[in-house]
């Protein structure tokens, strides 16, 4: 969520929990990976209720992240010196073709799948 989004939010609700609630509702945000006034926010506007994210994806989206910062940075040096480092290139992408595949693998999703592939360049947006 932007910073934007979270200044807009003026109203706030004082609600009372005995501790069981507490630690019911405290532990099923962890469980959906959200913070509990996200969870509880989630909740009272009616969203669907997250999916359990497992130690396994939440260890490959922390890799994802990574490697995001790591192109990040090489697009940034690239930017800067006007040359790209391709050996750090074919890393990024090597990396990012491997988590891709590991997690739609622990999604019990078929990476191979028409459905899943990257868009072909003429289909992304300019």
């Amino acid at each position: 969520m932007a910073g934007s989004d979270k200044r807009r939010r003026l109203r706030q609700f004082l609600v009372g929990w005995t501790d069981e609630e507490f630690k019911e509702i405290s532990a099923k945000a962890v469980k959906a990976g959200l913070s509990t006034a996200a969870f509880i926010r989630s909740c009272a506007l009616g969203d669907p209720e997250p999916l359990e994210v497992s130690p396994e994806v939440r260890d490959l989206l922390e890799r994802a992240d990574d490697m995001a910062l790591a192109y990040g940075q090489l697009l940034v040096d690239a930017e800067a010196t006007g040359n790209i480092d391709r050996a750090r290139l074919r890393d990024c992408l090597t990396a990012y073709g491997q988590i891709r595949r590991d997690l739609l693998t622990a999604l019990d999703e078929d990476p191979d799948s028409e459905d899943l592939m990257p868009l072909p360049v003429e289909l992304h947006d300019v």
